[in-house]
């Protein structure tokens, strides 16, 4: 595709980004948050790293609150 020198990937905490405030264009989550019990931080610092007109894309299942789960889930070897 000729994106080899726009494109580049990074690795840090999630709940202690190591990156400057306000710096990426964009970043995605996948299978990561439901990992993560405090939720509210991991977004907060993904919100302070991403430029004001970021986007941010995830592909996860969390709990936010009590109740049992929504079947299928991805990792599910049946419906």
């Amino acid at each position: 595709m000729g994106l080899e020198g726009a494109v580049s990937y990074q690795q840090g905490s999630a709940l202690a980004l190591p990156f400057a405030a306000e710096i990426f264009d964009g970043s995605y989550m996948m299978h990561v948050g439901m990992n993560i019990e405090e939720k509210a931080t991991l977004f907060a610092k993904v919100r302070r790293v991403l430029k004001p007109a970021g986007v941010f894309g995830i592909y996860d299942v969390m709990r936010e609150g009590d109740g049992d789960l929504s079947f299928p889930v991805p990792w599910a070897l049946w419906a």
